[in-house]
C-alpha cells in the first residue's frame, strides 16, 4: 500500500551506500548492482552485514565481463557475511527474492540474489509473479512489530522489534556503536559469528518452507538431479544447472551413462553436509566454473567444493567454461568417464 521510491546512484559504491542509508532509517530497500563491480563493494557489503541491515541486492552475472572474472565476481563477496543465492531461471530468481527478503529481515543480514545475464536476465522465459496479496502476507509491512526471532535479538531489542529496525531515528536520536580495534574488534567479530551468523540457515529454511506452502514451488540449498546411483556428477550453479540436467538425461537415455547433477542454489549459507551426502557415492565429480581467476590455483567454485570434501570422497575435476552449451557438457561428461586419464577442461 505504500508508494515505491526510486533513487538513482552513481556506480556500485553509490548504489550500496544509498541502499544502506535508506535501510538504516527503517526503509525496505532493494538495490541493483553491476555484476563486474561486485568485488569493489566488498567493504560496503561487509559493513552492511556488521550493521545488521536487511537490504536485498540483485546482480545479473555475465560469463565474460570487463574484468574477465565472470562468476568470480559473485564469489568475491562470499566472505562479507551476506546471504548469497544464485537462481537457475527467472522463476527461481523471483522466488529467491521473496525468500531472501524474509531471511534478511529475520536474521538482520543483507542478501544478494544473482542470476546469469544472457541465459536468464536477458532471455524470454515463463514467469508466474506472486500476486500483491501473497507478497503482503509473506513479508508483512516494514513498520509492523514482530517477536524477536532469536535470543540475541531479544537482548538487543526486547521481546518485540520493528520488522525493519530503524537504527537511525531523528525523532529518537542515539549513538550506536563505537570504533573498535585490537582485542575489542576480535571479540566483536566472534560475537557476530556466534549470535547473528548462526541463525542464518534457519532463516532461509523458514523462508523456503513458507514459500512452498503458499505457492507449491519448492526451493532447497542444493538441487539434486538423478544423483541416486550416479557414478559421475556435474556440480554447477546458475543457468548451467538446467543445461547440465538436460545433458545428463540425454546421456542416460542414449549412452546408459550414470550422470547426475548437483546445483548450488545458496552459496551462503553453504549446505556442507548436503553436498557431502550428495557426492558420497560418485566416482568422479566435475566442478563447473564460469569465469577465470588467473592468479588463483583453482577457480572459486572448485575451491568451495574441495574445502567441503576435505580430501575425502570422489575425484574432483575442474572445468572452466564461459558460454554453456550441450556439446561442451557432453565433452565434460566424456572426460569424467576417462577415469585416471581425465584432465581439467578450460
Amino acid at each position: 500500500g505504500r508508494p515505491v521510491g526510486v533513487t538513482l546512484a552513481d556506480g556500485a559504491h553509490g548504489v550500496l551506500a544509498a541502499a544502506s542509508g535508506l535501510a538504516l532509517t527503517g526503509r525496505r530497500v532493494a538495490g541493483f548492482l553491476p555484476a563486474d563491480r561486485l568485488p569493489d563493494v566488498q567493504d560496503l557489503l561487509r559493513a552492511a552485514a556488521e550493521r545488521r541491515l536487511p537490504l536485498v541486492l540483485h546482480a545479473a552475472i555475465e560469463s565474460v565481463t570487463g574484468n574477465g572474472r565472470g562468476h568470480g565476481n559473485y564469489h568475491a563477496i562470499a566472505d562479507t557475511g551476506a546471504f548469497l543465492a544464485f537462481a537457475r531461471n527467472i522463476q527461481e530468481a523471483a522466488d529467491l527474492t521473496l525468500v531472501a527478503r524474509l531471511a534478511a529481515e529475520t536474521a538482520l543480514t543483507p542478501a544478494v540474489v544473482a542470476l546469469d545475464a544472457s541465459e536468464t536476465a536477458w532471455s524470454a522465459q515463463d514467469l508466474k509473479l506472486p500476486d500483491p496479496e501473497l507478497v503482503r502476507e509473506f513479508l508483512g509491512r516494514a513498520e509492523e512489530s514482530i517477536d524477536s526471532p532469536t535470543s540475541a535479538q531479544t537482548l538487543v531489542f526486547g521481546e518485540t522489534r520493528r520488522r525493519v529496525p530503524r537504527w537511525f531515528d531523528l525523532d529518537r536520536p542515539a549513538a550506536l556503536g563505537v570504533p573498535l580495534s585490537g582485542p575489542d574488534f576480535e571479540a566483536a567479530v566472534a560475537g557476530r559469528r556466534a549470535f547473528f551468523a548462526g541463525p542464518m540457515r534457519a532463516a532461509v529454511e523458514e523462508g523456503m518452507a513458507r514459500l512452498a506452502e503458499r505457492t507449491g514451488r519448492s526451493l532447497s540449498f542444493v538441487s539434486r538431479h538423478r544423483l541416486e546411483g550416479a557414478r559421475h556428477v556435474i556440480v554447477a550453479q546458475g543457468a548451467a544447472v538446467e543445461t547440465a540436467q538436460a545433458v545428463a538425461d540425454h546421456l542416460r537415455r542414449t549412452a546408459k551413462a550414470r550422470i547426475g547433477v548437483l546445483g548450488l542454489t545458496w552459496l551462503r549459507p553453504l549446505d556442507e553436509a548436503g553436498i557431502r551426502e550428495a557426492l558420497a557415492g560418485a566416482e568422479a565429480v566435475t566442478v563447473l566454473d564460469r569465469g577465470t581467476e588467473p592468479a588463483a590455483e583453482q577457480p572459486p567454485l572448485m575451491r568451495e567444493i574441495r574445502a567441503v570434501l576435505q580430501g575425502r570422497g570422489p575425484r574432483l575435476i575442474s572445468a572452466t567454461l564461459t558460454d554453456i552449451n550441450a556439446a561442451d557438457l557432453v565433452a565434460v561428461c566424456r572426460n569424467m568417464q576417462a577415469g585416471e586419464q581425465a584432465r581439467p577442461a578450460v
